[in-house]
């Protein structure tokens, strides 16, 4: 009796790992109405971003205080590459030589600096007017692993996703196009 219980014990916690859902795709720690949270480490939040960039039909909008993950640069290029308006906005202090801006705007993706800001730390992700990713997460690979940050997916809330565009146009407004 005990061994069985072992194991059914065990066969339950296995279902319990919230890394990733039967298709493969990131679960989250918790979804409701359209919100979803993820956690790193434990999560590959720069994958569960790759996904959702990937499937962007009209337009991927970033803001990013620091943006150092080469597989993030990537899949917004090849959706680039697809016609996709993609625009991305960083610290002007953090556009050093660590961060994706030059692979990016050598690939004739639109790149912007915001200097107006002691510190321009938003950390967002806009795609198709229907899904926003925010967090603490810095887009950067090396957070997956090493730093315990927080992601989370607003999708289907109009309301939300329309103050988070207008943001985005007023910070582009005064941003200076990355040369």
């Amino acid at each position: 009796m005990t061994r069985l219980c072992t194991i059914l014990l065990l066969v339950a916690l296995t279902g319990c790992d919230r890394s990733s859902s039967a298709d493969g795709t990131a679960a989250p720690a918790a979804s409701q109405d359209g919100v979803s949270v993820y956690f790193s480490p434990g999560t590959d939040c720069s994958q569960l971003i790759i996904d959702k960039v990937r499937m962007a039909q009209k337009h991927v909008y970033v803001q990013a205080y620091s943006f150092t993950s080469e597989r993030i640069a990537k899949a917004l290029n090849e959706v680039h590459k697809r016609g996709v308006d993609v625009k991305v906005i960083l610290d002007d202090d953090k556009a050093d030589k660590k961060s994706e801006l030059e692979f990016l705007s050598r690939k004739g993706i639109d790149t912007y600096l915001d200097s107006k800001h002691e510190k321009a730390h938003s950390k967002v992700i806009l795609i198709d007017g229907q899904s926003i990713i925010t967090g603490s997460f810095n887009f950067s690979d090396r957070h997956d692993e090493s730093t315990a940050d927080n992601l989370v997916l607003i999708e289907g809330k109009q309301k939300i996703t329309d103050a988070y565009e207008a943001n985005f146009r007023t910070h582009l407004g005064h941003s200076k196009k990355s040369e």
